[in-house]
């Protein structure tokens, strides 16, 4: 959102972001900052990556 002028003030943007700081937020507690780079982003992906392979597994169980 941040690549587009005023994205972030928008509905969408505000909603957006609160979606993203609800999973950023608890992990911002416990990965630190390194320099100028936050890997949270990154963090969060592979989270949301491992809950959906999770998810699937159990759905192929029942």
């Amino acid at each position: 959102m941040s690549w587009l002028p005023g994205a972030q003030q928008s509905a969408l943007g505000q909603f957006l972001g609160m979606i993203a700081g609800f999973i950023l937020d608890p992990l911002r507690r416990f990965i630190p900052r390194t320099g100028f780079i936050d890997f949270t982003p990154l963090a969060g992906l592979l989270l949301l990556q491992a809950a959906q392979v999770g998810l699937q597994a159990i759905a192929r169980m029942i």
